[in-house]
């Protein structure tokens, strides 16, 4: 799934035959080299959490780890709340049937952004939400900049940070928030 400046670029080859597409990847992959074991292992730990949940009965709203829930408790368990009334209906593999629209939602154990080093990208996805190109078809999801507070979202960002990544906890999430909701008042983003 692809938004902002590369959105054009996933669309673009969408429309090449596979065999490019696999001559590219292999290229990138070549130059990248083997990746270190840590990030290995962070790769593997995300996978079999998404794996977990393609098979999970009943909805999937993972547990926070214990240090980000001493640290952040309430807005982790509003986040989740948030998380279960709006976005596992489409995220959560248990929740969706074959078929539906949201079927190719990503598990966002596998979304970089929430395993950026800050939370721009996430909170810009939460605020504007994501479309394909006028009269094309690909993913979609709503914007919740309207339906949302500040407080709210920073809640729904902390939560996917300690539910998804095993990065360190996000600072200033607040003032992200709101920042990025600037830019989008304004069209900057």
């Amino acid at each position: 799934v692809a938004a902002g400046p590369m959105a054009p670029v996933v669309h673009n080859l969408g429309g090449v035959p596979e065999s490019d597409v696999k001559a590219i990847a292999t290229y990138v992959a070549s130059i990248m080299g083997q990746p270190a074991a840590e990030r290995q292992e962070r790769a593997d730990k995300a996978l079999a959490i998404a794996r977990a949940a393609e098979t999970a009965i009943g909805p999937y709203v993972p547990e926070p780890d214990k240090q980000a829930r001493a640290s952040t408790e309430a807005k982790v368990q509003s986040g989740a709340q948030l998380y279960a009334g709006s976005c596992a209906v489409c995220h959560s593999a248990a929740q969706r049937p074959p078929g539906a629209a949201s079927s190719n939602a990503l598990h966002l154990s596998l979304s970089s952004s929430v395993s950026l080093p800050t939370p721009t990208n996430l909170i810009r996805i939460i605020l504007q939400g994501m479309a394909p190109p006028d009269g094309e078809r690909g993913s979609f999801m709503p914007g919740f900049a309207g339906a949302y507070t500040d407080a709210q979202i920073a809640s729904l960002v902390t939560y996917l940070r300690a539910s998804y990544s095993d990065g360190p906890e996000w600072r200033d999430v607040e003032r992200e928030v709101r920042d990025a909701r600037q830019r989008f008042a304004q069209g900057r983003e």
